[in-house]
Parts: C-alpha cells; sequence; structure tokens
C-alpha cells in the first residue's frame, strides 16, 4: 500500500493521467467527430486532468466525481454500446465483468 512517504514515487503515478491524456486527446476528438454525443468526453477528460495538475489529486480516481478514471471507465461502457453488445453480453462472453 502506498503511505505517500516516496514523493518521487507518487509524482511518477500522478504524471501518468497527464501524459496518457496528451497522447490520446485528439483519439478522443476523433471519436467525437464519429459519435457527437462522445464530444462532452473532450472537455470532461481535459478538466480532470488540468485539476489534477492544479493540486487536486482527488481527481484522479474518484467514483463520486467526474474524475479522470470516471471519465474514462463512462467512455469505455458508451463505446462497447456503439459496438453492440451490453455489458450483460461482454461479461456472458468472459470479456468483462
Amino acid at each position: 500500500m502506498n503511505n505517500h512517504s516516496d514523493n518521487t514515487y507518487d509524482a511518477a503515478v500522478l504524471a501518468r493521467p497527464t501524459t496518457l491524456h496528451h497522447g490520446v486527446a485528439s483519439l478522443v476528438e476523433r471519436i467525437g467527430n464519429i459519435a457527437p454525443r462522445l464530444v462532452p468526453y473532450t472537455d470532461r477528460l481535459a478538466r480532470a486532468v488540468e485539476r489534477m495538475n492544479g493540486g487536486d489529486h482527488s481527481w484522479v480516481a474518484r467514483p463520486i466525481m467526474d474524475s479522470y478514471h470516471t471519465g474514462w471507465f463512462e467512455l469505455h461502457e458508451d463505446l462497447i454500446g456503439l459496438c453492440g453488445p451490453s455489458r450483460a453480453d461482454e461479461a456472458a462472453a468472459g470479456r468483462a465483468h
């Protein structure tokens, strides 16, 4: 368990979502061009990264707010839905829990 005593480690962990975001932001925008109802994810994810980088680390992963993890999870669910199968179908096929 991370007791946050290693600042270098914590900084590296907190940098990962920002690095990921910079690498995939254009992909999320292209997804929005294909499926306009997914456009809000671009702003949601960018806002979460901005708040994380502003020092509020609860924006990394917190289910009760629009955190970076929550945004990606919901985008994933929407992408599954666009492909046709439901989460129940995917779980029955052994590809989701």
